[in-house]
Formats: C-alpha cells, structure tokens, sequence
C-alpha cells in the first residue's frame, strides 16, 4: 500500500461544534493489510462512526490510495522550409498504456453509507492522443 497519495476515513459529525467541517472516525485498531485488494483496501472493522458529542481520533492522512503510475509519450519530427523555418508535427500520447488506475476506496463510515465501505469502485486513466502542427519562424 505504498505509492499513493494519502486519505482518511471520514464520519458523520456528531460533536455538535457547530460550523460545517470533515469530522473523523474513531479508529480501533491497525488497518493495513499485508495483501490488500480492489474489494478490501483497507480493514474495514478497524473504523467506527464516533458517538454524540464526540471527535474521532483518527491520524490526518494515515492510509494510502493505490500507486497511480501513467507513461505519456510525445513523438516529434522538424521538415525543414525555408532557410531557418520548419513545420514541426507533434504526437502527444497521454496515458499511452492503457492500463486502468484505481481511485481511491470509499472512505466514509457512517449508519446510512451502502456497503462499499473499503472498496475501490472507480478507475481513471484512459488514453488521449493530441496532434499537433506548429510552424516556426
């Protein structure tokens, strides 16, 4: 689970602070798994909605989302024109592998959240190719 970038797992806030603001959960015990997968990033039973009037104790940032690795390319050719002018046509190839990147997990432990507590649902990185001409002069 090393690569990502950080997250923590947010509840409701019930502290009665007042004002509008992220509130944490309450975390139980160590919830980094040896071998985590898309279904089960992290522990899931390691966070608990904090009680009434309470702040969650959970570190700022503890856990990591999945390594988001992305290869572009970018493929160039000068033709010549006139003494020091030239055309230049430009490939750019952005995410040229292809490979899906995982979001991070849902991270909201709350009463009302659905069941996808700990699980990766979403993927990004689709490939996109810009050509280009440029004339220099």
């Amino acid at each position: 689970m090393n690569g990502g970038f950080p997250f923590y797992i947010s509840a409701t806030d019930n502290s009665n602070t007042g004002g509008s603001h992220a509130s944490r959960a309450n975390q139980i015990c160590n919830p980094k798994l040896d071998h985590p997968t898309i279904n089960r990033w992290f522990n899931t039973a390691c966070f608990v909605q904090p009680g009434p009037y309470e702040l969650g104790n959970e570190r700022r940032n503890n856990l990591i989302a999945p390594r988001n690795t992305d290869t572009n390319l970018s493929l160039s050719k000068n033709f010549p024109t006139f003494r020091e002018q030239f055309l230049q046509f430009r490939a750019d190839i952005f995410h040229a592998l292809n490979h899906p990147l995982p979001n991070a997990p849902a991270a909201t432990v709350a009463a009302n959240v659905p069941t996808n507590f700990g699980v990766i649902s979403s993927f990004g990185g689709s490939r996109a190719v810009q050509l280009s001409l440029k004339y220099a002069f």
